[in-house]
């Protein structure tokens, strides 16, 4: 796995910054998967394939892999674009994505190397570039061919001083941000407050009801609910 320290923050006009060396780390999963082609495309190309990158799902509690979910970090959150660069040995050599899913489909007939660039949301950060190698074959234990093959290994991009705006695209849970939520978010002492104002509202409307229950029959004829 290679540590790339890049993005270094040129957003040197926000008022709150000083000469501090504050890191976001983030990991994502580059990949690519090939399949042989039953017969030869335009006479040339062998094999069919497909390069990708995503963000790696990490749960925070104890960095198991798990599931992305609503709330989880997604690569389309900061990053805007990618740029697939292949070799001359295949069928496009260029390819820019400019969403998710940040993947590419080619044909080649030999193993190649792609060079992926990543460019961020925040223009106040630099892109970062990376470097995949694209397997073809494989044999399992048997010497046998494999049908598809699937090579993937995980990077870590490095945020040296990101902006205020990229530390939200990152969803990074600073005191600032919680001290939001919880200004947002009512006490139990209101919520309690709250349930006991509309609880004695309720006891209000149905204490005639206790005292004789056929004034609920009467009143709903009298005052039918639309």
């Amino acid at each position: 796995m290679q540590n790339m320290d890049i993005s270094q923050s040129r957003y040197l006009l926000d008022p709150h910054f000083s000469e501090r060396s504050e890191e976001q780390h983030k990991r994502i999963i580059i990949g690519s998967i090939s399949r042989r082609l039953d017969e030869p495309r335009d006479r040339r190309w062998t094999h069919q394939f497909r390069v990708y990158v995503k963000a790696e799902p990490v749960d925070s509690n104890n960095g198991n892999n798990v599931e992305l979910d609503e709330d989880e970090l997604h690569l389309g959150d900061f990053v805007q674009q990618v740029v697939f660069r292949f070799s001359d040995e295949c069928a496009n050599c260029i390819s820019i994505v400019d969403g998710p899913p940040f993947q590419s489909n080619s044909y080649c007939s030999q193993d190649l190397s792609v060079t992926l660039t990543l460019l961020f949301r925040d223009v106040h950060h630099s892109c970062t570039i990376f470097h995949h190698q694209l397997k073809l074959q494989s044999f399992d234990a048997l010497g046998q061919e494999q049908p598809c093959v699937l090579s993937e290994h995980v990077e870590t991009i490095t945020f040296v001083n990101p902006s205020r705006r990229m530390m939200k695209m990152l969803k990074v849970k600073t005191h600032q941000n919680r001290e939001e939520k919880s200004k947002d978010k009512p006490s139990a002492e209101v919520c309690l407050h709250r349930d006991l104002k509309r609880a004695r509202k309720m006891v209000n409307k149905q204490k005639k009801y206790l005292v004789d229950p056929r004034l609920q029959f009467l009143d709903f004829f009298d005052h039918p609910k639309k």
